[in-house]
């Protein structure tokens, strides 16, 4: 009988081990090629290191609401106009200065796309790394794939000669005098608030700012918000130990995620997780030193106990802070989660789309 296996096979390496090992006659790939058209081109030259990692989001089994019958992948902005793209990209007419601000996955592709058209990039990022939001996924366990597409863009930098100056933050003053002619700003978002009484309290912080800072957390946490950012963080704090519990508006968690595959190993996660637990159908009313006050499904009010509370209700785009930093340069555009939050797909599309046009 002939053997084949299937699901997870991205890199060639892992392949060809199982097949030097006999656990199989040969491997079935599929999301490898939705994500690298020119897959087997960069296996056949030995170009492994060229793959683009795919980070198993699933939105090529098509999303969910309004979107049911369009496919998409969240690296590769191409998908479904590879037969064309070459016909709707004219190439560049002059090698432009091109500066962009913000290190993350939209920063990151604008930079990437505008070296690999000829351009010279600089990229400033605030912080001491690049990677934005995608930082995050250093963390948990279960973000590995998010990790190693993160780690694949840094080396791109890289290659293409990209020019990344950490630990500064642009200012108009700096851009203008660099006489730059092109400007990305992709400043990203910033964790949105809530109009509760206790917010601003001493055991209130955001769960996107929590990420290497677990050991400042007491054992008790509740989060506010049952998004992807909430759940994730919450099932990430679960394994470090803590006794988490998720206050959630709607009747269900992460109801904005895809359903295909990733939904449902999230749910099947959390089931198994002792000490992860949550409350859906709620509205939370006030934040107190020792927990959360909220109404239930059926209006009754009740308190949830807790060291630290966590808010994770959304992102605010920075694109005030954006428009500040617009005019340093002639032609100037506004990407990523600093146009509108949004997710990985969104932030590689809207770099692509314009970044191909420079």
């Amino acid at each position: 009988m002939v053997v084949a296996a299937s699901s997870g096979f991205h890199m060639p390496e892992i392949a060809n081990d199982l097949i030097a090992d006999g656990g199989a006659d040969m491997v079935y790939m599929a999301r490898s090629w939705i994500n690298n058209p020119d897959y087997g081109q960069k296996v056949y030259e030995g170009r492994s290191e060229d793959i683009v990692p795919c980070i198993r989001c699933n939105k090529c089994h098509v999303p969910n609401g309004p979107d049911l019958w369009r496919s998409v992948c969240s690296v590769n902005p191409i998908l479904g106009m590879e037969d064309r793209i070459g016909k709707m990209i004219d190439p560049p007419t002059a090698k432009r200065k091109v500066a962009v601000v913000g290190g993350g996955p939209a920063g990151m592709e604008f930079a990437r796309i505008a070296a690999q058209r000829g351009h010279d990039v600089t990229l400033y990022e605030a912080s001491g790394e690049l990677g934005g939001m995608l930082k995050h996924s250093k963390y948990p366990s279960f973000k590995w794939p998010l990790r190693q597409f993160m780690e694949y863009m840094i080396k791109e930098m890289d290659r293409l000669g990209v020019n990344v100056k950490l630990n500064t933050r642009a200012t108009r003053e700096m851009l203008a005098a660099e006489n730059y002619e092109v400007l990305a700003l992709a400043l990203g978002a910033t964790p949105s608030s809530l109009p509760l009484p206790g917010k601003d309290g001493e055991n209130v912080s955001y769960a996107a700012n929590v990420y290497g800072h677990e050991d400042k957390l007491g054992k008790n946490v509740t989060i506010i918000g049952g998004g992807e950012i909430g759940v994730e963080t919450g099932l990430y704090l679960a394994e470090k130990g803590h006794l988490v519990t998720v206050l959630e508006m709607q009747h269900d968690l992460i109801l904005d995620a895809p359903h295909a595959h990733y939904r449902n190993m999230v749910v099947n996660y959390w089931r198994h997780t002792e000490n992860f637990a949550y409350q859906a159908g709620v509205t939370c009313t006030a934040i107190d030193p020792d927990g959360v006050r909220y109404l239930d499904p059926n209006g009754v009010e009740k308190k949830q106990l807790a060291d630290n509370v966590l808010l994770a209700i959304g992102m605010r785009s920075l694109n005030e802070e954006a428009m500040e930093l617009a005019s340093a340069a002639p032609y100037s555009v506004v990407i990523g989660d600093c146009d509108k939050p949004g997710n990985v797909q969104r932030c590689m599309r809207s770099a692509f789309g314009v970044a191909s046009q420079i």
